[in-house]
């Protein structure tokens, strides 16, 4: 449910139960990318694990399409760019994409990164799974 605002009042707005129901099953596809993607980082050598500093995953809610970014230093040296970064331009770059991404993992030490203050700047807080945390 959402609310509006019309010449003062309160007004609700619903979306169809199959909506949220759809957009739950995206975001747990993305979950599911990110998760099997860190499975299969710390599959590889201790060395090639350690060039990988985040892994996160999107989905368009238009379409479904899922992607995962995967911040990889060695490749990514120098520039400023997040795996939230490669996740957005994956999906198509849109600015006004439906872009829903997942929490950052740093798989090394498979602990969850809060959003950088970069990406707070470029990304609003709508387009992060709830529960989200920033730094």
């Amino acid at each position: 449910m959402c609310l509006a605002y019309q010449s003062g009042e309160e007004t609700k707005l619903f979306l169809p139960d199959e909506y949220y129901q759809k957009l739950d099953d995206n975001i747990a596809r993305a979950i599911e990318a990110r998760d099997a993607e860190v499975s299969r980082i710390k599959g590889l050598s201790k060395t090639q694990q350690s060039n990988v500093a985040t892994v996160v995953a999107g989905v368009d809610i238009r379409t479904g399409e899922v992607y995962v970014g995967v911040k990889n230093t060695r490749v990514y040296k120098g520039n400023a760019t997040c795996a939230e970064d490669i996740v957005f331009r994956g999906l198509g770059g849109n600015t006004n994409a439906n872009i829903i991404m997942t929490p950052a993992i740093r798989p090394g030490k498979n602990e969850v990164i809060p959003v950088c203050t970069r990406c707070q700047t470029k990304y609003p807080r709508n387009q992060f799974v709830k529960g989200t945390t920033f730094q």
